[in-house]
């Protein structure tokens, strides 16, 4: 998944105009999902983020990505980091 290019998530853009939703997870570079949730508000799609596995530090990406999302799913341990 590191090796998700901007090109990769450029390409499934035609995928993202026919959901209503589109579900991430921590795993991948938090830039790679930045752009992914531009596209799918873009394509008027809802953004959940799955904050697993829960990072060790809160980046400035990493606020951006969670200020944009609709729905945010955290366990315990993802909250008291977050």
């Amino acid at each position: 998944a590191a090796a998700l290019s901007d090109a990769d998530i450029s390409a499934i853009r035609a995928l993202l105009a026919e959901t209503s939703a589109l579900l991430l997870q921590l795993e991948l570079p938090v830039d790679r999902s930045l752009t992914a949730v531009k596209l799918a508000r873009e394509a008027g799609a809802r953004v959940v983020l799955n904050a697993s596995p829960a990072p060790a530090e809160r980046t400035t990406e990493l606020m951006e990505l969670l200020r944009s999302m609709d729905l945010l799913v955290v366990n315990r341990v993802e909250a008291e980091r977050l």
